[in-house]
């Protein structure tokens, strides 16, 4: 549906060279997607789905990867007992 966007950043030199300094050039590209993606998720405006399918990373990967940047999921009380008697239910179908 939507091909790639390519989004020029200019940095401060300084900044620049710390980040050179402790990953490699080639890198930085994708820690910055993976920053953007991290912080999309954590405002609520992509889902944990989308953040994985963007970064080809498993379930787990991303989970993983979210948990390490303080990312937790944000569910009421009630919706995880909704979900667990909506599982419960659909468990006991079979």
């Amino acid at each position: 549906m939507f091909g790639d966007a390519t989004v020029n950043v200019s940095l401060p030199a300084e900044l620049g060279f710390i980040l050179e300094t402790h990953q490699s050039v080639a890198s930085i590209p994708r820690w910055a997607l993976e920053a953007i993606l991290i912080e999309a998720v954590r405002e609520g405006r992509i889902s944990r789905g989308y953040f994985r399918e963007v970064l080809k990373l498993s379930f787990h990967e991303s989970e993983e990867l979210l948990a390490s940047k303080g990312v937790k999921y944000d569910f009421s009380a009630d919706e995880i007992l909704r979900d667990a008697m909506a599982a419960n239910f659909h468990s006991e179908e079979q």
